[in-house]
């Protein structure tokens, strides 16, 4: 068998979905590793620890009817290091929110954005936690790397992994029905989940798949970016409200609110037009 490139996160023609998903596995808890051994230096570090992660969780699922216990410790493990490193995430997350609905607001809701961004840029983390949960993580993702090596991969069923995918897509049809009918946003972010752990497993199963599956692939990409956003005003919406961050009146509460909502109906117009099409 040919060598596989460090990148190729994906199972290859020539292999069997057994032996791609065991070596997707360990390239993906390899790098994990690296990405957290290289923090704080490289800035992008916890990012690309969580898409990996992301990648990984999606694998559990595709193996949760063919290799039940490792696919339960594997989502265990992975989150909880996703978990460790979610504090420094969040903040970035929320000051680049802001920052894209700057552009469009008016200048109230400018000025109110910007005293919104000012709270969250001077919210401190204590460095020591920061350090000490990314030294967990290490420490978590070492014990998988070593985990995963006694795992009876040959066992994997294809027909329960693609089984396992069809799964995925299909809950992701029932969060668009409900949604189409009543939008609520924690069924839109059920839908975010399953709509970007369809796609993760569709990338990394596309050379075994039918075109049925892969022709879903740019779609699944827009809806899972569209959901995002629309998560992402979700929790802005949540900031404006509360005290904690806020002092604001309800004239300025209402201001910025309306704004944040008109945003939400355009994207879930967009949001339920993509759904529609998958």
């Amino acid at each position: 068998m040919r060598a596989r490139g460090k990148n190729r996160l994906h199972i290859e023609r020539d292999e069997t979905i057994a032996e791609g998903l065991a070596r997707v596995i360990q390239q993906l808890v390899a790098g994990v590793q690296e990405h957290l051994q290289s923090f704080p230096e490289e800035v992008d570090s916890i990012h690309q620890t969580r898409v990996a992660g992301k990648n990984l969780r999606a694998i559990a699922a595709l193996l949760k009817k063919t290799l039940p216990k490792p696919a339960k410790q594997l989502n265990t493990e992975v989150r909880d290091i996703a978990r460790l490193l979610s504090l420094q995430r969040d903040k970035e997350v929320k000051l680049q929110v802001i920052h894209r609905l700057l552009k469009d607001a008016n200048e109230t809701q400018q000025h109110l954005l910007q005293q919104l961004a000012a709270y969250h840029q001077a919210s401190t983390i204590d460095q020591r936690i920061i350090e000490k949960n990314v030294q967990l993580a290490k420490e978590k993702a070492l014990a998988l790397a070593e985990i995963i090596h006694n795992w009876k991969f040959e066992s994997i069923e294809e027909a329960k992994i693609i089984k396992a995918l069809n799964n995925e897509y299909d809950q992701g049809k029932e969060c668009y029905n409900k949604n189409k009918k009543d939008a609520d946003p924690v069924d839109m972010h059920t839908w975010r989940k399953h709509a970007k752990t369809c796609l993760y497993q569709t990338l990394i199963l596309q050379p075994h798949l039918k075109t049925k599956h892969t022709q879903r692939i740019d779609r699944l990409k827009k809806l899972g970016v569209l959901l995002g956003h629309y998560h992402d005003l979700v929790l802005i919406r949540e900031d404006i409200h509360e005290p904690v961050i806020t002092d604001w009146t309800e004239q300025e509460q209402s201001a910025l609110e309306i704004y944040v909502e008109t945003l939400q109906l355009k994207l879930l117009k967009k949001i339920l037009r993509l759904g529609k099409s998958l």
